[in-house]
């Protein structure tokens, strides 16, 4: 909701009154506040949107992640489009475009993650020569850029003492 449409809502819905519920983003975990119209149990359960809440980092990070992967499928699909005699002249002709996508994609699951995930050639070219496979390059740089999670503890056998 951009800032003149909450104003907007403010002046017409000005009697509402909001109830306050502690909550934790479901991506980063931190704590957060969220605070619920009293109409919205008209819509449904109030506390269904609880679990789904995230902090404004997160949701941004996450925007960013989606836009630059449309960006990427629409270049992919352009060349796809294109008769298979041409299909490498036009995929040169993109390999900036390209760059700059998978370059911000790197930027975006770093920031996600905390990693320091770095640009390869490598990335670049294998989607020039196979731009089907553009989403397979994305998870592979997803899977490198997150962060190892401790292998779980052995559980000591129970003795009775």
């Amino acid at each position: 909701m951009t800032v003149e449409e909450q104003k907007k809502f403010a002046r017409t819905h000005a009697d509402l009154t909001y109830h306050t519920i502690e909550a934790r983003c479901r991506v980063c975990g931190k704590p957060l506040t969220v605070e619920i119209a009293d109409i919205y149990p008209e819509l449904g359960d109030p506390l269904k949107a609880v679990p789904m809440a995230t902090c404004n980092r997160c949701a941004d990070l996450r925007n960013r992640r989606i836009e630059t992967e449309e960006r990427l499928r629409r270049i992919c699909h352009h060349i796809l489009n294109q008769p298979k005699s041409k299909r490498t002249e036009v995929a040169t002709r993109y390999a900036k475009p390209i760059e700059d996508r998978v370059r911000d994609w790197i930027k975006v699951a770093n920031q996600t993650n905390g990693s320091a995930v770095e640009f390869d050639e490598a990335m670049v070219e294998s989607i020039l020569k196979d731009p089907v496979k553009y989403g397979e390059v994305l998870g592979r740089i997803s899977g490198l850029a997150k962060k190892p999670r401790p292998a779980p503890q052995p559980s000591l056998p129970y003795k009775d003492a």
